[in-house]
């Protein structure tokens, strides 16, 4: 596989973050499980202080309040989630001040049925995330995780600039040495934002436009 990075292994991770196998990493108690025994999680205690879902508020007239993003879905460096988008949705881990159904939650303030999300630096990639019920976390991070996964073609590959193809053809090679099935795939689009696969939030865009941008980095806290 390859997940190894310069960065120092953070606390709150036990044991070989990344192998030569598709064994996951050991999770402390610093995370919570997105999807815990329902009898277990009622009586987890957390020193953080406790998520509280937001209540909409009645909208003064004449005024218009921007959308605001979930809180679990906000940029954050030292990382709100545990989500590695090299491993298996399975993985996905909270801050244990984030119950796991935050995940059925809409992922801003206002209902809306579209979210499009953008990656700095790379203008050509976008991702559409809709729901007409409303989007909701589980939503947003299912399509990260499907985007982040799709093949990546010659033309796209050679569209980008010399030392990302370099970095992401290493990427691959390491990714796949042991894995047949996935080098058979071939390069996923993971492999040309390597090594930065922690999804760390979302900021508005900087063009103000009505878009969302992708925070990646190589490590979280």
């Amino acid at each position: 596989m390859y997940y190894a990075t310069s960065q120092s292994t953070p606390s709150w991770i036990s044991g070989k973050v990344y192998g030569d196998n598709l064994s996951s990493p050991t999770i402390s108690s610093a995370w919570s499980d997105v999807n815990p025994d329902p009898a277990v999680y009622p009586n987890q205690r957390s020193t953080n202080a406790p998520y509280l879902p937001s209540v909409p508020l009645p909208a003064n007239q004449g005024t218009t309040n921007a959308p605001t993003l979930h809180p679990v879905l906000a940029y954050d460096r030292e990382g709100r989630l545990l989500f590695n988008l090299t491993f298996p949705m399975a993985n996905l881990r909270f801050r244990p001040c984030f119950p796991p159904s935050v995940m059925h939650e809409h992922a801003v303030s206002t209902r809306s049925s579209r979210l499009c999300i953008t990656i700095p630096g790379i203008p050509v990639w976008a991702v559409d995330v809709r729901n007409p019920t409303g989007v909701t976390v589980s939503d947003v991070l299912n399509h990260l995780y499907a985007f982040f996964h799709t093949s990546v073609g010659r033309d796209e590959y050679s569209s980008f600039p010399a030392h990302i193809q370099s970095t992401s053809a290493e990427a691959f090679a390491r990714r796949t040495s042991q894995n047949p099935p996935e080098r058979a795939f071939g390069m996923k689009k993971l492999d040309l934002v390597f090594p930065n696969v922690y999804v760390v939030g979302l900021t508005r865009a900087m063009d103000g436009s009505d878009r969302w941008d992708l925070r990646l980095a190589p490590s979280v806290g």
